[in-house]
């Protein structure tokens, strides 16, 4: 397996825990009337979507040098 395999199979792995999480936050927001576990959800959902983007970026960066 090369590096960028390697690299990738994590990204996704990580994606799909991230994803799995953010169905959990907005699940425990919806049902949950705590104002200080609400900031808490919207902070670490906002956490997650950067995360996310983070990814993204190197997804692709590895997309771009594969092509070349």
């Amino acid at each position: 397996m090369y590096k960028s395999e390697s690299i990738i199979n994590n990204l996704l792995i990580e994606v799909d825990s991230l994803n799995q999480r953010i169905k959990n936050i907005k699940q425990a927001f919806c049902n949950t009337k705590h104002i200080g576990l609400r900031e808490r959800l919207i902070y670490e959902n906002k956490s997650i979507s950067q995360r996310l983007n983070n990814i993204l970026s190197v997804a692709k960066s590895v997309k771009n040098r594969t092509n070349e």
